[in-house]
């Protein structure tokens, strides 16, 4: 349940959904509706999201980022078409533009020592995202 509500508002090109996304479940636990566990580690997930990781000190945050970012090592043809659709959902931008944000975040990326956090998700999985990034830079 975390991970659909990690995410419960988004808004294409906002910085502050997981920040919106934790108040949200803040809200809904306070008005009764989802549980204080459902509520805390949505919105701690959500804010790991947004810090670029800081806070992973836990095997389910370590185990929810992996997860969150598995499409990046998926076979090259699921990875086109996860690309194609994220320049759909940024559609509002002009080529050059989103050309550059794509950039910038793909090659933050890379520049980790390890782009997944589980021992399930580095070798192979770590390798193929490593090569879908670059592709897709070198496309842009």
């Amino acid at each position: 349940m975390a991970s659909i509500y990690h995410d419960i508002v988004y808004i294409p090109g906002k910085s502050d959904n997981e920040a919106r996304s934790a108040d949200t479940l803040r809200t809904a636990h306070a008005a009764g509706h989802v549980s204080a566990s459902l509520s805390d580690f949505a919105a701690a997930i959500a804010l790991i999201e947004s810090s670029g990781g800081e806070g992973l000190e836990t095997s389910d945050g370590r185990l929810f980022w992996d997860v969150d970012r598995s499409i990046l090592a998926t076979e090259r043809q699921a990875y086109l078409a996860h690309a194609a659709a994220v320049r759909r959902e940024f559609s509002m931008y002009p080529d050059l533009i989103y050309q550059m944000g794509r950039k910038k975040f793909l090659k933050s990326e890379l520049a980790r020592d390890t782009i997944f956090r589980t021992v399930h998700y580095r070798g192979d999985a770590e390798r193929r995202a490593r090569d879908n990034i670059a592709a897709e830079i070198e496309s842009l």
